[in-house]
C-alpha cells in the first residue's frame, strides 16, 4: 500500500487541484498559489498523502480553497474541494461550542454537575463513586476528570464498539472509577467529550447533530454530517488509507459524535470557524465574554481551553488524528482561520508537528499578515 500511495503522489505532483480565491486586501498571484503548491506537494511527499483538501480565509472572506491528490487511488477518483472528510478531534471545538451556546442562553452552568444526586443526567446513570458525582461540566471541557478516561490504549471510546452511547457511558461508570478529585489533572478525554454530547441532548431534547444544525442553520456553513459507523459514508467522502496496523475502516464513527464523529470539507470548517473567531466580519454564534471564557486556558494546563489549543498569541486551534485521517483547524489572532484535512496520518515522528506548521510556512512565505 506504501508503494501504490508513494506512485500516485509522484502521478499527481504536478495536480494542483481547485483554486479559489477572492476578497480581501490579500492579492494572490499565480506565482503565490505555485509557492503554496510547492510546499504543500512537498509535504504530501514526504508523508506519502494521498489526498490533501485546504481552505484559507482572512478577514472574514475565503483567499483560497485547493485540493491535491487522490480522493480514492483505487478507483481512480482526484480529490476536489467539495469531498468529506471525517475531522477527527477537531469535532471538540464544535461541542465546545454548543455547550457554551447553552450556557450563554442559561441552560446550562460551567459548574453544574453532569452524574449523580441534583447531576444534569441524573436519571440516566447509575453511579456509586463519589469523585464521578463531582464532574462538572467545565472539568469536561477541560479534561480534568482524570487519568482512568482519557485516551490511552485503554480508551473507553474504541471498545465495545456494538454499545449505544448509554450502554457504553454506563459500562465506564461501572468499571472506571476515578482516583482523584476532578478539576485537579489534565488527561485529554475523548470519553469526557462524549459525555457532553448526551447533556447537550438531555438540555435541548433534541440529538447532537440536531442542534447544531439548528444553532448553524442560518449560516449556510456547507455540509457537516456525522460519519458512517464502520465504513465510508458515500460517493463524496474520502477513501481513507492507513500507515498503520490500525484500520480506517473498524469504528463506530457515529458513536463518536461530540468527541470525533463530524464529517465535513475545510470550506465547511473554515466557515465554521469564521462564526466563533471574534472578528466584525462575520456574525459569532457566540458573544464576546463567552468567546473569552471559551478560550482561557484551564488551570491544569496553560494551552488548552475548553475544546481548544490556546497559547499566549491568542490563537486557538485543533488537531484531530485516526487511523486513515489527520487534520487542523486554527484560528489565529491577526483574523485568519484554515483547515487542512488529510485522508491518511503518518506514524512518523514528525508528521504531526509538520502538519501543524504546514499553513504557517504558506503565510509565512507568501508574507501575509
Amino acid at each position: 500500500m506504501k508503494n501504490l500511495i508513494a506512485l500516485t503522489i509522484l502521478i499527481v505532483a504536478l495536480y494542483f487541484g481547485y483554486g479559489f480565491y477572492t476578497g480581501t486586501d490579500v492579492e494572490l498571484t499565480d506565482y503565490d498559489i505555485a509557492q503554496a503548491d510547492t510546499i504543500i506537494n512537498e509535504f504530501m511527499a514526504r508523508y506519502q498523502v494521498p489526498g490533501l483538501s485546504m481552505a484559507w480565509a482572512k478577514d472574514g472572506e475565503l483567499l483560497m480553497a485547493r485540493a491535491y491528490g487522490s480522493s480514492s487511488i483505487e478507483n481512480n477518483i482526484p480529490l476536489s474541494t467539495d469531498h468529506l472528510f471525517r475531522v477527527a478531534s477537531v469535532s471538540k471545538p464544535i461541542t465546545s461550542v454548543l455547550i457554551m451556546r447553552l450556557v450563554e442562553e442559561r441552560k446550562l452552568n460551567l459548574d453544574d454537575t453532569v452524574f449523580g444526586s441534583g447531576g444534569l443526567l441524573e436519571d440516566e446513570y447509575q453511579v456509586s463513586d463519589d469523585n464521578v458525582e463531582r464532574i462538572t461540566i467545565r472539568h469536561l471541557l477541560e479534561h480534568g476528570a482524570g487519568p482512568e478516561w482519557t485516551n490511552d490504549g485503554n480508551d473507553p471510546m474504541f471498545q465495545n464498539p456494538v454499545m449505544t452511547h448509554q450502554e457504553l457511558i454506563q459500562w465506564v461508570l461501572d468499571n472506571r472509577s476515578l482516583k482523584r478529585a476532578p478539576g485537579t489533572t489534565y488527561y485529554y478525554s475523548n470519553f469526557g467529550y462524549s459525555v457532553l454530547g448526551r447533556v447537550i441532548e438531555k438540555v435541548t431534547g433534541m440529538d447532537y447533530q440536531s442542534y447544531f444544525q439548528e444553532v448553524v442553520a442560518p449560516l449556510d456553513l456547507g455540509d457537516f454530517a456525522l460519519g458512517s459507523n464502520f465504513s465510508s459514508g458515500g460517493n463524496r467522502e474520502v477513501q481513507y488509507y492507513s500507515q498503520e496496523q490500525m484500520q480506517p475502516y473498524g469504528m463506530p464513527v457515529r458513536r463518536m459524535d461530540a468527541h470525533g464523529g463530524w464529517v465535513t470539507t475545510p470550506t465547511a470548517m473554515v466557515n465554521f470557524l469564521m462564526h466563533v473567531d471574534g472578528f466584525p466580519e462575520r456574525p459569532d454564534i457566540l458573544q464576546a465574554s463567552t468567546l473569552r471564557e471559551m478560550t482561557v486556558p484551564s488551570l491544569n494546563n496553560n494551552y488548552y481551553a475548553k475544546g481548544w489549543a490556546v497559547n499566549p498569541a491568542n490563537n486557538w486551534w485543533h488537531m484531530g488524528s485516526l487511523p486513515g485521517t489527520a487534520t487542523v483547524a486554527v484560528r489565529t489572532s491577526d483574523n485568519m482561520v484554515w483547515a487542512v484535512f488529510l485522508n491518511t496520518r503518518s506514524p512518523e515522528a514528525n508528521f504531526e508537528r509538520e502538519l501543524d506548521g504546514l499553513m504557517w510556512q504558506v503565510v509565512q512565505r507568501l508574507g501575509v499578515r
